[in-house]
């Protein structure tokens, strides 16, 4: 038979968690190419909506700071943005990154793990030190990217290599708005290799949110699983926080 100490522990310990549970989280989402801040709009209503604060990150060079785009930007270019975002946060910060962005928000968690509520992999990239974004892609993609780029920019940016239909966006309305907000993305960003201390992100709670009907990004997923980490999976395309939002701000939290 419990004691009525026990009891009052037991009730107390419950309310603390509940209380920890619900506390107000600052969301750090970080797109992947091509996007901008816009394609965390519809997650990030909902967040607020739970009392969080959201900053949905659009990168130097892209979507509305596309003018910024020149030679100087860099993979460092974008983890810095990422860092300072993190670094001036007023509550503990859920860092999430989408596709590309894994580059950008693994360094950041590692240099910053003691303000991080919680790194979120979005149907992203999971890099090792040293790696760099087309090092991971497969030979003839990164190929691919590597000549459009030279053609149409001299090297410095590609143009989006995948269409809002083929990232999961079936309605025509949204498909067309996504198209049309996409922008070309700064080729060095994704040439750069990445430097960070893995040993860093042991303290680190780690989630990895796989959409599920966009198979590029099974074998993170995979990765995941294997590491012990949270795995969740979503019954859409690669954009799933555009066509999914109720369901990725859920993976999320």
């Amino acid at each position: 038979m419990l004691s009525r100490r026990t009891v009052v522990g037991t009730l107390m310990a419950s309310s603390l968690t509940a209380l920890a549970e619900a506390r107000p989280l600052t969301f750090v989402l970080v797109p992947g190419a091509w996007h901008g801040g816009w394609a965390f709009e519809r997650v990030g209503r909902l967040l607020e909506a739970q009392g969080h604060s959201v900053d949905a990150v659009t990168l130097p060079g892209l979507a509305e700071r596309k003018g910024e785009l020149d030679a100087s930007i860099r993979l460092k270019s974008h983890i810095d943005d990422v860092r300072g975002r993190v670094e001036r946060a007023t509550t503990p910060v859920v860092l999430v990154g989408h596709s590309y962005a894994g580059m950008v928000v693994t360094p950041v968690a590692a240099a910053l793990p003691a303000r991080l509520a919680r790194l979120v992999y979005l149907d992203a990239f999971i890099p090792t030190p040293g790696s760099s974004m087309l090092s991971l892609m497969k030979q003839a993609y990164s190929d691919k990217w590597r000549a459009k780029a030279k053609a149409v920019s001299q090297g410095l940016w590609v143009p989006p290599m995948l269409d809002a239909k083929a990232m999961g966006i079936g309605d025509p309305k949204d498909a067309a708005l996504v198209d049309g907000r996409l922008t070309p993305h700064p080729m060095a960003t994704l040439e750069d290799p990445v430097s960070f201390d893995e040993a860093a992100l042991a303290s680190v709670e780690r989630r990895y949110v796989w959409c599920a009907k966009y198979p590029g990004f099974k074998r993170y997923a995979d990765q995941a699983r294997a590491k012990s980490w949270d795995v969740r999976e979503l019954p859409a395309g690669h954009d799933a926080m555009w066509t999914h939002p109720e369901a990725t701000a859920a993976a999320l939290t």
